[in-house]
């Protein structure tokens, strides 16, 4: 599977793309969708992305899931855990040198979201985005074509 996510962010307005692909060699099943809110970022569209393949790969018996997001797929395959055992602060102590309030990660609703639906048999890959993969290209069409429907809308 592979997944994708990006937002406008002077118009916050975004979406996300999964392709599921079968022996690697031919896509079989597509989904995406809008995601319209104030505060919509381009992690949270990745983040979304990701979590939506999370929920689809039984359905496919999917074994790996492969994001153009370093933060997407370190976080999943190494930070969540950590994470986990700091009780979602962003570390250990759960306070920096500019504020004495804990401060937890951000996106933490949706890694909650993806840690419930964490599995040992999935694991997430990185490819760099934007460089001729043709499902990566694919996944990013998904992303933004709710994004541009809505623009021509307006």
């Amino acid at each position: 599977m592979y997944t994708d996510g990006g937002c406008d962010l002077y118009k916050r307005i975004g979406g996300w793309g999964v392709v599921v692909v079968q022996d690697g060699v031919s896509a079989i099943d597509e989904f995406s969708d809008v995601v319209s809110d104030p505060g919509v970022t381009n992690n949270i569209c990745e983040l979304l992305a990701f979590e939506k393949a999370l929920s689809l790969a039984p359905e496919y018996n999917a074994a790996t899931i492969i994001s153009d997001s370093q933060y997407v797929v370190i976080g999943y395959n190494k930070w969540m855990h950590n994470w986990v055992k700091n009780d979602w602060l962003k570390n250990k102590y759960g306070v920096d040198n500019r504020e004495e309030a804990p401060i937890y990660i951000k996106n933490l609703n949706i890694w909650h979201r993806i840690y419930d639906k964490y599995s040992s048999d999935i694991t997430a890959k990185w490819v760099k985005g934007h460089d001729g993969n043709e499902f990566n290209e694919l996944a990013d069409i998904l992303a933004s074509k709710y994004r541009d429907e809505i623009e021509k809308l307006k």
